[in-house]
């Protein structure tokens, strides 16, 4: 074989790339331009080399690394917006579904990042890239909101994960409370994995690649919805985060031994004192919120180390089944109808 040329086979799913043409002879023309900042050269650089990888060798590993660089091209138009709004520049396009299936290698962080990626919630607060980037959410078509490029709904900054999902739970629960919405904002298209939720929990996620992995499945068409099934649990979970959760919920609360359904209201103040370090007193709390609504908490309070109810409180953003918070509540509330009366 000549020096210089390789035998390339057809690899499967590459017809997806095609979504990315139109935005990337865009993105392409400012980030060669010497005057565009060095962020957005860095980021096609990644790209390209990404996706002439995977043409060569379509594997999950592969697709995730273009679905990575594509987040960092993202988060360089948004950390420049002058540049984005002067240069006319477009957030990523709408990815077909097929990518979430060219890209799942089945690990955690994949898991996690699918879900994340696809939590929607009704108008103004639509989906989590909303919280990441200044959407134009009336538009057709992917857009930036060029008119803000600094909305109080992007709440996404620098700091670490936990950091930002807690802020984002916190900004899409006040923003439903505004406007009257029934039910959080905190329902996806895709659950995430029990198991996963308290490997997070315990710290043992590659949360780099998590982020990565989220800023480009952001980009993925979230308007199917697949059944959402529960999944296995072999990893405990802490109570702290069962009785956390119950109260941060898209839908009433319901217990299927009693047959019965509870709106429990919601209260900032639980994931603000979880995530402060003051997880024994946020679960207080939580019980009294559920004992209010017509349930018994099996324990009142339930603590734990500053570092667990700081990582408790954002993974309270991670969308669940309903099967799984039937479960979660079967562990952890009983009906007050079936305990005994108290003097």
């Amino acid at each position: 074989m000549p020096l210089g040329k390789w035998h390339v086979a057809s690899q499967p799913h590459v017809d997806l790339l095609g979504d990315l043409d139109a935005w990337l002879d865009g993105f392409r023309r400012v980030a060669r331009d010497p005057l565009s900042p060095g962020a957005f050269a860095r980021a096609l650089r990644r790209l390209e080399d990404a996706m002439f990888e995977v043409s060569r060798r379509g594997s999950p590993d592969r697709w995730q690394e273009v679905l990575k660089a594509l987040g960092q091209a993202e988060r360089a138009m948004v950390s420049s917006p002058r540049t984005t709004t002067d240069r006319n520049l477009r957030p990523l396009p709408r990815l077909r579904r097929q990518w979430l299936t060219a890209a799942d290698d089945r690990s955690t962080e994949f898991r996690l990042a699918r879900a994340l990626a696809s939590l929607q919630g009704e108008p103004p607060i639509g989906p989590l890239r909303a919280n990441m980037v200044p959407l134009d959410q009336s538009a057709k078509w992917p857009a930036f909101n060029t008119d803000n490029m600094n909305p109080p709904a992007v709440v996404w900054g620098p700091g670490d994960l936990c950091a930002n999902l807690y802020a984002c739970l916190c900004r899409r629960c006040l923003d439903s409370v505004r406007a009257a919405h029934e039910g959080l904002p905190l329902g996806g298209s895709f659950a995430a994995h029990v198991d996963d939720i308290a490997t997070f929990i315990w710290g043992e996620v590659d949360e780099e690649r998590l982020e990565e992995l989220l800023w480009g499945l952001n980009a993925v068409d979230w308007s199917f919805h697949p059944a959402s099934h529960a999944s296995a649990s072999h990893e405990p979970l802490p109570a702290s985060y069962a009785l956390l959760k119950l109260v941060h919920l898209p839908q009433p609360l319901a217990i299927p031994s009693g047959g019965l359904t509870v709106n429990v209201p919601y209260d900032p103040a639980l994931a603000r004192r979880a995530y402060s370090g003051q997880l024994a007193d946020a679960t207080r709390l939580a019980a009294r919120r559920l004992r209010s609504s017509g349930l018994s908490p099996v324990t009142d309070m339930a603590g734990g180390p500053s570092d667990l109810g700081r990582r408790i409180a954002a993974a309270l953003l991670f969308p669940l089944s309903e099967q799984d918070v039937a479960r979660l509540a079967s562990n952890v509330v009983r009906p007050v109808a079936a305990e005994p009366a108290t003097p």
